[in-house]
């Protein structure tokens, strides 16, 4: 692994950190529940008072947030690897 391949990992995790922390505060923490703790949309919905369809809310909120942040960062790339060969 070269150099480009860790600047390029950790531009993304620096990337997916900002848009997980620009998420709302509610989403930010079901999404964290999930992903970081792995907790059961069920326990999720329990521990913050919340229905099971909240917590899809939520989820799907997040993950559409992370799927544009990294459509973002590979249109990124792509711009940067046709200026070189062009």
């Amino acid at each position: 692994r070269g150099l480009g391949d860790v600047y390029k990992r950790q531009e993304l995790h620096s990337i997916i950190q900002k848009t997980i922390d620009g998420l709302s505060p509610e989403t930010r923490k079901v999404f964290l529940l999930s992903r970081f703790e792995n907790k059961r949309q069920e326990e999720i919905a329990e521990i913050m008072g919340i229905t099971i369809h909240t917590v899809k809310y939520h989820m799907r909120s997040a993950l559409d947030k992370l799927k544009e942040a990294a459509r973002s960062y590979l249109a990124l790339i792509v711009m940067f690897i046709t200026n070189i060969f062009n």
